[in-house]
């Protein structure tokens, strides 16, 4: 009885460790091919990322409708393509990766930066994402599912800018209030210098 329980013990560390060997393998396999595809979105190659999903994608991305086949990413690439927006960098970091089955789950964070013509600084985002991956019949991997969203609140970021603008428009105001007070003394002393030629003039 101790030696099958030693063998079943055994047998789950080796069951375990290959898991575990395989999970890396893949997390390293999807490190690359991400890092790929943030090339080629900084590049515009959308073409070469549209190889990485599967035909029947679904892609969930923030604050915008559900996108359901490659087609639909397609036409959300085109679009990106038409724009003014401009990606300048773009990072993914892998947090977790699990294997079920033909599946592949991964769990990660996006930091990037877009600009467009005219502006003076790139407008920075940085979220979390999930993307369930699907083994192929030649071994590869492409993306099934994902979702994104931003770590800002666009509340918080819309309420900033309102009362930067708030407090720009009072220093308008308050430096014409100065400049009235300025103009104002400016008088006074004209006067009271005009009134001292009139008396040393009688």
């Amino acid at each position: 009885m101790t030696l099958r329980i030693m063998t079943l013990g055994l047998m789950l560390g080796f069951a375990f460790t290959a898991i575990a060997q395989s999970d890396a393998d893949v997390k390293q396999k999807i490190e690359k091919m991400n890092k790929e595809m943030a090339e080629a979105v900084i590049a515009g190659n959308h073409e070469k990322n549209l190889q990485y999903y599967t035909d029947d994608v679904v892609s969930l991305p923030s604050y915008e409708k559900m996108m359901q086949g490659k087609d639909a990413i397609k036409r959300a690439m085109d679009e990106m393509s038409k724009s003014e927006w401009k990606v300048k960098d773009f990072n993914f970091e892998t947090v977790s990766v699990e294997t079920n089955g033909n599946l592949v789950t991964e769990i990660g964070k996006y930091r990037m930066e877009m600009t467009k013509e005219g502006m003076e600084q790139a407008m920075k985002d940085e979220g979390k994402y999930l993307t369930i991956w699907e083994k192929q019949k030649d071994g590869s991997l492409k993306i099934k599912t994902e979702i994104w969203n931003t770590d800002k609140n666009p509340w918080e970021e819309m309420r900033a800018m309102s009362d930067n603008d708030h407090k720009k428009m009072m220093g308008d105001k308050h430096d014409d209030k100065d400049g009235d007070m300025i103009d104002k003394e400016k008088k006074d002393a004209d006067h009271q210098h005009n009134g001292t030629d009139a008396d040393k003039t009688k």
